[in-house]
């Protein structure tokens, strides 16, 4: 195997540190999120990425109210504009917020993230190599 597929292969099934999101049914869970102001997405077999940045990337993100965590989810359970289809998988954009450890808000999307999910840590090649 290369070494980026090494790399993406260990941020995708290192252990990392346990998560609990949300518990409740995907009812329950569309019912916490709808009507709000933004296009909701629920996902589960979740990770959220720590990406590895200097700290002039990451001031520059502060700037926009951003952190340079994202989620990586290979199982997307509904998106309220059917822009990703049950089944498929999700990497979102920078961190705008995280709410109560299972609300986690990208510039365009919030996500419910149910279940079961893990933190770990990535380089942002690793992390834009995801996908590909």
């Amino acid at each position: 195997m290369s070494d980026a597929i090494n790399t993406v292969t260990g941020l995708l099934t290192h252990a990392g540190t346990p998560s609990e999101g949300f518990t409740g049914s995907m009812e329950d869970a569309v019912a916490t999120v709808h009507g709000g102001q933004k296009p909701f997405c629920i996902v589960a077999e979740w990770r959220i990425i720590e990406v590895d940045v200097d700290e002039a990337f990451r001031q520059f993100l502060a700037q926009d109210g951003l952190s340079p965590q994202i989620v990586y989810a290979s199982n997307v359970l509904f998106h309220s504009l059917n822009k990703r289809q049950r089944g498929d998988w999700v990497r979102t954009t920078f961190m705008k917020s995280f709410t109560h450890g299972l609300l986690f808000e990208s510039v365009n999307t919030l996500y419910v993230l149910m279940g079961h999910g893990t933190q770990v840590r990535g380089t942002g090649e690793a992390v834009l190599s995801i996908g590909r």
